[in-house]
């Protein structure tokens, strides 16, 4: 790790929603050697049960929020959520696409440092 690598003094928490185990289980890892607190939830156990703290950070795959992503997230905020979330793409979203607050998409396939740029640029913005 060089110095530009380090991360998070606080503690700054992640919930992870993939329907790829092995990618949900690299991004815990990536982000455990990096000092994020991740947890794994299984899509299977369904979205409106995600164990979302305030202040925790949603990295999900876009297609398990389909068909409309942001009608899921701005349920979500109604509970008082504030956390980023990071939308796991594909492929790139198109024109059609509206970013929502708080709210970054990545494309797979990704290395490591892509998602941590998008953590970086989520925990320098207000």
């Amino acid at each position: 790790m060089t110095k530009g690598d380090t991360l998070p003094t606080e503690t700054v928490s992640a919930l992870i929603v993939a329907a790829d185990s092995a990618l949900a289980l690299s991004l815990e890892s990536m982000l455990y050697a990096h000092d994020f607190v991740p947890t794994i939830h299984d899509p299977g156990l369904g979205l409106l049960s995600l164990p979302l703290g305030a202040d925790t950070h949603l990295i999900v795959d876009f297609k398990l929020l389909s068909p409309d992503p942001g009608a899921f997230l701005s349920v979500v905020r109604k509970t008082g959520w504030r956390g980023a979330a990071v939308l796991m793409t594909e492929r790139a979203l198109g024109p059609k696409w509206t970013p929502l607050e708080r709210c970054w998409t990545v494309e797979k396939p990704f290395v490591s440092a892509n998602l941590l740029a998008v953590f970086r640029e989520i925990l320098s913005s207000p």
